[in-house]
């Protein structure tokens, strides 16, 4: 007798067993629901999209479980055992476990909560190691949309004609203009030496909702983070920080050795498209270029609010301008806030993005994991730029697909200028 051929009872049999086991695994997936909202497990990342973290707590043996998340559990296994008893077609467990943990976060408003299945979560430690499979894109959402941040050197996106302030509107069949940057990552993500096909559209600006559209398949590859680039410009030493993944500021320590043996007399500090990282390197970076004064302070509902100062480290006190603009998002702007409302340094750019909110990255015990908002930040005068940004002190416009294009960068070029002047008021009040 084939396989296709068993009968009737065979398979009734082999239903309830299979019942019987989900209804088991669903009564496991109320008691992790359980951990998951009480607890945070493990060990801080930043995702795809450029995300503050804090340390995450971790949890003790004997610690109970909130009321909150004991009734929750209760009220997933009277549903799970009604399934489990007379339900037609029992559930898939992978795909319960998703929905349901999907549905939790979602109820919590916060717009930055999202699950990542185990491959996702392995692919997100890769990227915040420094390296990830992909095209070559860093994404962010600007109302419900995917939005390009930033395109990195030499990649399949770069190559395409992908630019910073793209939206991408489809993967592969699946086109959609209301795709989140979530969903572009999971349909990119795959294996390397494997193709995409990617759409995108160009619009005038971000709240256009047109644009020329365009489409390219592209190979994935592993994409190294270039978190830190530097050089000489005449007297005025600049630094580009992409992102504040990985330890930038080892590098950034290092350009600024490099940049004062040769001559350096000010600094430009380019933190434009940079969607941010670790709180612990925005806070050490900072400090290479502030000596005194706090940084950041984070507010949390279970711990209060936590102080962070400069480390006393500072390696330079020479004239100092940094650059932003509308994606210089999360630890980015508390850089940016942190010289600049302490004294030490200029803006000049755009408004920055306002993402003043901190998230925790948890694993979970059965695969994948939990990123959901902990705690905002609020910047040295006091201010939760959450939604707001950050207005610089010399407001220059420019498209964002013009940075590192010679003179029509003229952020850049604006901001050297404006250096090279303080280093010449320096140098009278010296004479």
């Amino acid at each position: 007798m084939t396989p296709e051929q068993h009968d009737i009872s065979s398979e009734d049999r082999q239903k309830t067993i299979q019942s019987r086991e989900q209804g088991r695994v669903f009564r496991l997936l109320s008691a992790l629901l359980v951990m998951v909202v009480g607890f945070c497990l493990g060990y801080v990342l930043r995702d795809f999209s450029g995300i503050n973290a804090l340390p995450s707590h971790t949890i003790q043996e004997d610690t109970e479980a909130p009321a909150s998340g004991v009734v929750l559990g209760n009220r997933v296994n009277e549903v799970a055992t009604q399934l489990e008893e007379h339900a037609y077609a029992p559930s898939d467990i992978d795909t319960a476990t998703e929905a349901t943990i999907e549905a939790l976060l979602e109820s919590t408003g916060d717009r930055h909560a999202a699950y990542y299945t185990d491959y996702e979560y392995g692919s997100l430690q890769k990227k915040s190691q420094g390296s990830y499979v992909g095209i070559g894109i860093s994404l962010d959402d600007y109302r419900d949309k995917a939005v390009v941040i930033r395109v990195y050197e030499g990649s399949p996106a770069e190559n395409a004609g992908i630019q910073a302030g793209d939206f991408i509107v489809g993967v592969d069949d699946d086109v959609r203009d209301s795709m989140t940057a979530k969903e572009i990552v999971d349909a990119i993500s795959g294996e390397p030496g494997t193709d995409v096909r990617v759409s995108w559209r160009r619009p005038t600006s971000l709240d256009d909702p047109g644009g020329e559209m365009m489409d390219a398949v592209m190979t994935r590859e592993t994409i190294k983070i270039p978190n830190v680039s530097h050089r000489l410009d005449g007297e005025v030493g600049y630094i580009s920080i992409s992102s504040f993944d990985g330890s930038p500021d080892e590098d950034v320590r290092g350009a600024i050795e490099e940049l004062e043996s040769q001559g350096a007399q000010g600094y430009v500090v380019d933190l434009r498209n940079n969607l941010g990282g670790l709180l612990d390197q925005a806070v050490k970076v900072t400090s290479l270029f502030q000596s005194s004064g706090n940084v950041v302070e984070v507010a949390s509902r279970g711990d209060g609010t936590a102080r962070f100062d400069v480390t006393g480290e500072a390696m330079t006190d020479k004239p100092l301008t940094v650059l932003v603009n509308g994606y210089s998002a999360s630890a980015s702007e508390i850089m940016a806030a942190s010289l600049q409302q302490n004294g030490r340094a200029t803006l000049i750019g755009t408004k920055t993005f306002g993402k003043g909110s901190v998230q925790t990255v948890t694993p979970l015990s059965f695969g994948g994991a939990v990123k959901f908002t902990i705690a905002h930040y609020h910047t040295p005068d006091g201010s939760d730029i959450d939604g707001v940004g950050i207005t610089p002190d010399i407001v220059v416009d420019m498209q964002p697909t013009l940075i590192g294009i010679g003179d029509d960068d003229v952020q850049y070029r604006d901001a050297v200028e404006h250096c090279r002047r303080q280093i010449a008021d320096v140098s009278e009040k010296a004479a």
